[in-house]
Parts: C-alpha cells; structure tokens; sequence
C-alpha cells in the first residue's frame, strides 16, 4: 500500500491491529501487556517493521486406497 491506513481506524484495514478478542478484553478493562503495543511504537519511529515470509502450504499426501475400508472408499470415489 502506498499510504497505509492509521491504527486507531474503527473500519477498514490497517497494519498493526488488535484481535477482536484482544479488542474486547481491553474494553472490559482487563490488562493487556506492553508488549503488545511496541508495533505501534516502533512504526510511530518510523522504524520499518518486518513482514512475515509467506510459506507455501505444503500438498497433502494421496490417501493409500489400499487401506481404506469400504465406507471410505465409496467416499473417496464418489469426489
């Protein structure tokens, strides 16, 4: 994005964001580490913040028609 969205945005998307549970538990008045809030500081900085690399799912496995048991079976081919 070129102009990325501010974090105290109601709607919409933004970077760094709180869970919705996260969100809630805060409203309730329940304490939330500081921790949790050093993205928002750094990126105030100015300090760029890393992006986690997209890992390829890896392809599942063909299931062994051999092992199956009848039930199965009829499962499988009827895909």
């Amino acid at each position: 994005m070129r102009d990325k969205p501010p974090n105290n945005i109601v709607e919409g998307r933004c970077m760094v964001c709180l869970s919705q549970e996260e969100l809630d538990k805060i409203k309730d008045g329940h304490p939330i580490p500081s921790w949790k809030f050093l993205p928002w500081i750094l990126e105030y900085l100015g300090v760029p913040l890393k992006r986690k690399p997209i890992v390829p799912k890896a392809p599942e496995p063909e299931p062994n028609v051999e092992e199956m048991t009848p039930e199965e079976l009829k499962v499988y081919q009827a895909q």
